[in-house]
């Protein structure tokens, strides 16, 4: 498109100068006027040529149409899907873990639900021990919570009902602009369906952040604390630009001692996060049995 513009520039240079030259000299005007019709002609169709082949989507301004939509949405819901490896002195633990919410603004409503299961494939069954459930809801201003055991509990929320709205909002916008603070790279794919964003994470900054963070990964703490990869993908669906799924891929690393045998703990996993029922989530129910059962906090 650059390209176009310069052409247009550039032609209309020329047509000045042969304006101020037809005023001293109109013997050579036509044939000057002929030969720069000619040149127009050409710069015309190659433009054409160069605008078509220099039209590329412009991706901020998908990203802002993008953030518009999906922060516009009445209600919505996730599912979030993680396989981790780990891996100590090739012993392999491989765990799946997965979360449900749904979501609706006004008035605020919020259900969250957890399992985590241990997979066949572990070389050491643990499975009562690493079979994980939770829940939370949060209906008329008040958390219901299952966070250990089978025991609820309530307390009332520490925040507004438009504090509430905002940290559930899609900001795709925002998103976006915290992976590309901490990316080495940034890819950006066009296919049929969808418009695809791509960052490669600068693996030393992740690492940082992820021991100066209260919420860093298991292990952040040890010594020899390592990120050898990471990388995150969002897929926007082209004809809705609803943000359809954000995966991300890890691997760190981190020494540490078990059962007095030390070693390297390696730990590998993949999270997709898909949203969908954009609009469709109509009610969030709490439970009579959490209802009547759940204490005070």
């Amino acid at each position: 498109m650059n390209k176009y513009i310069k052409a247009i520039m550039l032609s209309l240079v020329v047509i000045s100068l042969l304006m101020a030259c037809s005023e001293d000299t109109s013997e050579s005007n036509d044939s000057s006027q002929n030969e720069q019709r000619n040149k127009d002609n050409e710069a015309t169709e190659n433009n054409q040529g160069n605008d078509t082949n220099d039209e590329e989507p412009d991706v901020e301004q998908i990203i802002k149409e993008a953030t518009k939509v999906n922060n516009e949405f009445e209600s919505y819901s996730t599912i979030e899907e993680k396989d981790t490896v780990e891996t100590f002195n090739d012993e392999k633990n491989h765990l799946f873990a997965k979360e449900e919410t749904n979501v609706i603004f006004s008035p605020f409503q919020f259900e969250l639900k957890i399992e985590q299961e241990q997979l066949d494939d572990s070389d050491h069954l643990q499975k009562e021990f690493f079979a994980k459930e939770g829940g939370i809801y949060l209906v008329d201003g008040i958390s219901y919570m299952l966070l250990q055991g089978d025991e609820w509990s309530k307390k009332e929320s520490e925040y507004t009902e438009e504090e509430l709205q905002d940290q559930e909002k899609i900001h795709l916008d925002k998103q976006v602009q915290r992976y590309r603070d901490v990316a080495v790279d940034e890819d950006f794919e066009e296919t049929e369906e969808h418009y695809i964003l791509t960052f490669n994470l600068d693996l030393e900054q992740i690492a940082k952040n992820d021991q100066e963070s209260d919420q860093g990964e298991i292990g952040v703490s040890g010594e020899g604390y390592k990120v050898n990869e990471m990388d995150v993908t969002m897929k926007i669906n082209k004809e809705t630009l609803y943000l359809e799924t954000i995966t991300t891929n890890k691997s760190y690393a981190y020494d540490m001692e078990y059962k007095e045998e030390k070693g390297e703990m390696s730990v590998t996993y993949e999270t997709i996060k898909t949203y969908q029922n954009q609009n469709d989530v109509k009610e969030i129910v709490v439970p009579d049995e959490v209802l009547e059962n759940a204490k005070e906090l």
